[in-house]
C-alpha cells in the first residue's frame, strides 16, 4: 500500500511538548526542524519521548547574512501511538526562532526506512525559490521536502506535484513542507516558490521507502546472438 501522511502539526517552541502519533500500520514518525540563530548550531540529536530518533538529512545557509538557516530531518519507526515530547538538542542551545512540522506516515519499511536524501543552500541575494533534486532508489517512496527562509512574511507554493503539509510564517523566519510520492524510483525535482526575494533559504528532502518495496529494476545488457 502507498505511503501517506497522518496527523500533520506545527509548533514554534523550542521543543514540541505534546504530539500523539496516529495508530496506523508500519508507521514512522518524521520531524522537521528549523532554526534561525546567529550561533547556527548544528542539531546533534532529537527524541521523542525519550526515544531517540534518527537523522535523515541536515544543512544550513550561511551566506554572510545573520542570522542562519538550518533544517534538520529525523525519523522514528514505530513511535507508539502515546503523546510525548519531541525535543532536539544542539552543540549550542537550540532556543530560538524554531519552528516544527511533523507527521507520521504510514506503510513505511520498518528495517530500512530510509530510501535517500539532498539538500542545497539556496543563494546570497533576492532569492525567489528553493528546489533541488533527489534520486530515489526504490519505486513509490515518499518525498517529504522542507524549505526555510529569513522573513517572517512568506508564503509558498509548492512546485510540480507536491502536495504542501504546513506553511509557518513566525519566529523571524518562513517555512514550508511537503510531500510527494515517487512512483518510479530515479531523479525528482522538488522546489518552492516564495511570495517575495529574500537574502537566505536552505532546502532538505529526505525519501522514505514503502514497507515491501523492491529496489527499481536495473536496466538488463543487450545481448547479440550471431550464428
Amino acid at each position: 500500500m502507498a505511503i501517506t501522511t497522518n496527523n500533520v502539526q506545527t509548533n514554534i517552541n523550542p521543543s514540541f511538548a505534546s504530539y500523539t502519533p496516529p495508530s496506523v500500520t508500519d508507521s514512522c514518525l518524521v520531524a522537521t526542524i528549523t532554526l534561525e540563530d546567529t550561533s547556527n548550531p548544528v542539531v546533534t540529536g532529537m527524541t521523542f519521548d525519550g526515544n531517540a530518533m534518527t537523522e535523515a538529512v541536515q544543512d544550513f545557509t550561511d551566506e554572510g547574512f545573520s542570522p542562519d538557516q538550518r533544517i534538520a530531518i529525523f525519523y522514528l519507526v514505530n513511535p507508539g501511538t502515546s503523546a510525548g515530547a519531541l525535543v532536539a538538542t544542539g552543540d549550542s542551545p537550540i532556543n530560538e526562532r524554531v519552528q516544527w512540522h511533523v507527521t507520521t506516515l504510514d506503510n513505511v519499511d520498518q528495517s530500512t526506512p530510509l530510501d535517500s536524501t539532498a539538500s542545497k543552500p539556496g543563494g546570497a541575494s533576492s532569492i525567489t525559490d528553493l528546489n533541488q533534486d533527489i534520486t530515489t532508489i526504490n519505486d513509490a517512496a515518499m518525498i517529504i521536502a522542507a524549505a526555510s527562509t529569513n522573513s517572517t512574511g512568506v508564503t509558498w507554493t509548492s512546485q510540480g506535484t507536491q502536495t504542501e503539509l504546513t506553511d509557518l510564517q513566525a519566529s523571524s523566519h518562513s517555512s514550508t513542507t511537503s510531500s510527494q510520492i515517487q512512483a518510479t524510483a530515479g531523479v525528482e525535482n522538488q522546489g518552492f516558490t516564495m511570495s517575495s526575494s529574500n537574502n537566505e533559504g536552505v532546502i532538505c528532502l529526505a525519501a522514505f521507502k514503502e514497507a515491501g518495496a523492491a529496489p527499481a529494476a536495473a536496466a538488463q545488457p543487450i545481448v547479440i546472438v550471431t550464428t
